[in-house]
């Protein structure tokens, strides 16, 4: 039957793997090409029944041994190497892919991502929204990518290490199914065997690209040896949503892209790395770009850290001179402002703005810059808190233009679709889009960045999610008779107002359950997009903004450094991670 493989392009089913019970009770394993018609194991595949020493046999003469078959598990095989279950009630994969510089934090963030524990309703009931339960198995299915447990183990993935599929289709018969060998005939000298399962794999893929090069069998060869050896093996993880009474399973399945096959994607070299294309064709299918950039890539934050919280902000490397550092940063940079470029172009008119998640890594880094910051710092054209100690003066305008752009965009896209946003969001982007001019849209901009330049409240943002209030100057109408135009323009007109941030488990359940802009997002948008500012450019992230519609999240999903520039080890609430994690799988859920 016509089967779409939901991690790649493949188009039909390569591959069937049964486990089922035959009309004497036997649990049997069978194998084959599903190419329709009646019994076709008999004449492709291979059937393997139970024994009681463990061993399987291949059995493809016998008609009784599938003889009233019952089914108990699928699994479908692709061209390509991708293993899926082949159950109605699990939906397709949404299948994410990461991109961003080496050394950006890409493998850290995916780590988090599949340990988190979403909020439970009860931990922040939400009166008004009908209750969602959401379950990540932290048991990652036998036919993905490995877990790693341990975060001290978690390195910057390379291009040279992956998990090849085929090893999937082999973890899934020994791990899944239990198939710990065959009993077979050998084929040269007639005689009775065991044999490792791996060799029912060769000569079942053997079987079928003879099928289909007779003329080549040098070549049929080659094609099964190689096959499923190049893909990068997903993170596959199921993930269960209760609502109403009724429970739904997808597969959450993210591709750990290493930085060279960004750089590969965004300026591709004349001598690419081995299986660059079987890299990047990964990002083709994909449902989710998250998109990881990372804060040291800008003069300062990078000049802020000493030489104790650089080490811990950036990836090891052998070399540890400045020039080298300064080199790999420079690189760095430059990758990610292509990268943000590309995507802009990628995503251009797709009416999904799920398709991109931009993720502020490393903000434990920034965190330790604004502790360190002055509060009295002279104030150019805004008045931006902390930041003016930090961003340089000439980079200070347009990490304010940017930040309101972002507002712009956002409170156009609430505009559009009101039910999407919370009651706290809609009379923000109200009374953001009241103010008479840009310029005082600037000053707004201006307040809720300074507001979110005190530490706590960054933190708290980023890491603790307890429930707090941002306060931001906001245009209001000056009492009495107007006589002169020019008065709304006055900055003076602006008047502090607060909008509660809620907690990282509230937003939570709001998300989940349908609410995909809160003021957690509107606080993320404005200053992420003040900060790729200072990264890459003012008008790149305005093009970001107005062609790929990111969701923005800010992290620190290794948290390394504490508030004194000394090394943290705990692990915290992460409710920045929490944030990016519902944005990823909203789509999934059908929110």
């Amino acid at each position: 039957m016509p089967f779409e493989c939901p991690l790649c392009t493949s188009r039909r089913p390569f591959l069937r793997v049964e486990k089922f019970k035959n009309s004497y009770g036997d649990i049997c394993v069978r194998v084959y090409q599903n190419t329709g018609g009646t019994a076709p194991w008999k004449a492709n595949g291979f059937e393997a029944i139970w024994k009681a020493n463990g061993w399987f046999e291949t059995n493809l003469s016998n008609a009784n041994a599938g003889g009233g078959a019952q089914i108990v598990e699928a699994y479908t095989v692709c061209r390509n190497g991708h293993v899926a279950l082949d159950d109605p009630g699990v939906g397709d994969a949404h299948k994410v892919c990461t991109l961003g510089s080496v050394g950006s934090g890409k493998s850290q963030l995916l780590h988090r991502l599949l340990q988190l524990d979403p909020p439970i309703w009860d931990q922040a009931p939400q009166d008004d929204r009908e209750p969602v339960e959401v379950f990540i198995s932290h048991k990652s299915l036998p036919y993905g990518a490995s877990p790693i447990d341990n975060p001290e183990e978690v390195v910057a993935t390379v291009a040279a290490n992956s998990e090849p599929l085929r090893i999937k289709l082999l973890n899934l018969l020994r791990m899944k199914l239990k198939l710990q060998g065959v009993r077979r005939r050998n084929p040269l000298t007639g005689e009775r065997e065991t044999a490792p399962v791996s060799i029912l794999v060769d000569e079942i893929l053997l079987r079928y690209f003879e099928s289909e090069y007779a003329d080549d069998p040098e070549y049929a060869q080659e094609q099964a040896n190689e096959w499923g050896t190049n893909l990068r093996a997903p993170y596959l993880y199921p993930i269960t949503l209760t609502k109403g009474g009724a429970s739904a399973t997808k597969h959450l399945a993210i591709v750990d892209l290493p930085g060279e096959a960004t750089r590969e994607w965004t300026t591709p070299t004349n001598n690419p790395y081995v299986n660059s294309d079987d890299d990047l064709s990964q990002l083709e299918d994909s449902a989710t770009i998250l998109a990881i950039v990372d804060p040291v890539l800008a003069d300062w934050c990078f000049n802020r850290l000493d030489d104790s919280t650089r080490s811990l902000a950036l990836r090891p490397i052998s070399d540890e001179t400045t020039t080298t550092r300064e080199t790999m940063l420079a690189e760095s940079s430059a990758i990610t402002r292509k990268l943000l470029q590309d995507i802009s172009h990628e995503v251009q008119n797709v009416d999904n703005a799920s398709l991109t998640v931009i993720v502020i890594s490393k903000c434990d880094a920034i965190r330790y810059a604004l502790e360190h910051a002055s509060e009295d710092a002279p104030r150019g054209q805004y008045d931006i808190g902390r930041w003016n100690d930090l961003i340089p003066k000439k980079q200070a305008v347009p990490f304010v233009r940017s930040a309101k752009n972002a507002l712009s965009r956002l409170s156009g896209r609430v505009e559009d679709s009101q039910p999407m946003a919370s009651a706290q969001v809609r009379e923000f982007c109200n009374k953001f889009r009241m103010a008479p001019d840009t310029r005082i849209q600037d000053h707004v901009a201006a307040s809720l960045l300074a507001d979110l330049s005190d530490p706590r409240k960054f933190w708290n943002l980023v890491m603790t999610g307890d429930e707090f209030d941002l306060t931001v100057n906001m245009f209001e109408l000056p009492g009495g008779a107007v006589t002169h135009t020019v008065s709304l323009n006055d900055p003076g007109n602006l008047k502090p107002r607060s909008f509660a941030v809620g907690s990282a488990a509230s937003s939570w359940n709001r998300g989940v359950s349908g609410e995909r802009i809160q003021m957690q997002d509107v606080a993320a948008c404005a200053l992420a997009s003040a900060l790729l500012a200072t990264i890459i450019s003012e008008n790149t992230v305005a093009q970001l903004n107005a062609s790929a519609r990111p969701t923005y999240a800010l992290t620190a999903a290794r948290y390394r450094i504490a508030e004194d520039g000394g090394e943290h080890t705990s692990d915290g609430a992460q409710a920045g991670c929490f944030q990016a994690l519902r944005h990823i799988i909203s789509p999934a859920l059908g929110v």
